[in-house]
């Protein structure tokens, strides 16, 4: 099973769950870490139809350069180029709103996700200010 980019795209906003922690972390400089990742979680067990519709997503992925994981509660895209890649993906995805502008392709949960991957992409989010603005963004 695979998927057309735009079937793909969106499964992504309407399913996924962007992620972004800020931990305490000793071995860090500044003594903080920021984790981003998305998730693609389904509901109950993981049954033969299920298995089926994470790895053909999985393939379709991969197509776009974009590695991820099937664990027993879903899918999961950690690795900082596959979200730089699915980042891109989504952008480029014309029938989800690609005349609207970026503010509104990306409301909601994707919001914040969004803005915090503009520091993140670029290493802003290991410096003192990156990280006040991270947090700033995240209203913690």
């Amino acid at each position: 099973m695979m998927f057309s980019r735009d079937y793909l795209a969106g499964m992504l906003y309407a399913k996924a769950h962007p992620v972004i922690r800020v931990s305490k972390n000793a071995d860090s400089a500044l003594g903080y870490r920021v984790t981003m990742m998305v998730t693609f979680k389904l509901r109950g067990e993981i049954d033969e139809h299920h298995s089926a519709l994470l790895k053909g997503m999985q393939r379709t992925l991969l197509q776009y350069r974009i590695e991820s994981t099937i664990n027993k509660k879903g899918l999961t895209i950690a690795r900082i180029d596959s979200i730089d890649n699915l980042m891109a993906l989504m952008l480029i995805a014309p029938n989800c709103g690609n005349n609207l502008p970026l503010e509104y392709r990306l409301k909601g949960r994707w919001d914040k996700f969004v803005r915090v991957w503009a520091f993140y992409s670029v290493g802003e989010h290991l410096t003192q200010d990156g990280l006040n603005q991270i947090i700033e963004i995240l209203g913690v």
